[in-house]
């Protein structure tokens, strides 16, 4: 019997294996991670708020919260923009009823 230690097993942490080469680079190109697709939660957020655009707070919170995710879309090319422009629409038409009411109501 030999009294030569062996070698603990290689811990793996978020799979990564310091023992083993780095993987192979991705043969398309640029990264390897696919990017963030999901839905930006300001253009949700607008939808919903110019939904609930009864409330004159609720249309003013929409129609900022619309342009801000308009803007933030077009510039990370996250997608959004089609709820945005909903938003921005319920929004807005609610701050003209609201408008019309205060000034002829």
């Amino acid at each position: 019997m030999t009294d030569t230690p062996t070698e603990p097993p290689a811990r793996h942490y978020f799979g990564f294996d310091p023992k083993k080469p780095f993987p192979p680079p991705n043969p398309l190109g640029g990264y390897a991670y696919p990017a963030d697709r999901r839905i930006s939660g300001l253009a949700i957020a607008s939808l919903i708020l110019g939904l609930l655009g009864f409330f004159f707070v609720t249309a003013c919170a929409g129609l900022g919260l619309g342009f801000g995710a308009l803007g933030n879309s077009k510039r990370t090319g996250r997608p959004g923009t089609g709820l945005a422009v909903a938003g921005i629409v319920l929004s807005a038409g609610w701050l003209v009823l609201w408008l019309t009411m205060l000034v002829f109501g």
